[in-house]
């Protein structure tokens, strides 16, 4: 095993700590917009559904990542009755730590630059409903 094998871990976890943070910051924000766009177009006010999916939906996120996370180790070839694991199942296990984080990392900047409602929109979207409250 090379020397800076354990340290390796390192390299994911950098980007790790771009990614969460920036979802744990924008997602807060999209779902208000979410709102207002729903309410837009339905003229119904669905917060409540809207957060109760979002739960929803980060609880299976963080379900899958740990079925992920073990189908990783096994498809690494990661032994654990061994006191240490050979050169290949480190670099497999750097390999798929860093390539497959990434890879969810670059597709959820893909499904963000294609997020319809732009700050522009967002704006139009809102005055638009303050618009209509005031008329009713």
């Amino acid at each position: 095993m090379t020397p800076d094998a354990p340290y390796r871990q390192i390299y994911a976890g950098f980007f790790e700590a771009i990614a969460v943070p920036a979802f744990w910051m924008f997602m807060p924000a999209m779902k208000a917009d979410v709102a207002d766009w729903d309410e837009y177009h339905t003229a119904r006010r669905r917060e409540g559904a809207l957060n109760s999916f979002y739960s929803w939906f980060v609880k299976v996120a963080l379900t899958l990542s740990l079925l992920l996370n073990g189908l990783a180790l096994t498809w690494s070839g990661f032994d654990v009755r061994l006191p240490q694991q050979s050169d290949d199942v480190v670099n497999r296990m750097f390999q798929l730590y860093l390539i497959l984080p990434l890879a969810f990392w670059v597709t959820a900047m893909a499904f963000a630059w294609f997020y319809p409602l732009s700050r522009r929109a967002a704006g139009e979207i809102r005055a638009a409903l303050e618009e209509r409250r005031g008329r009713i």
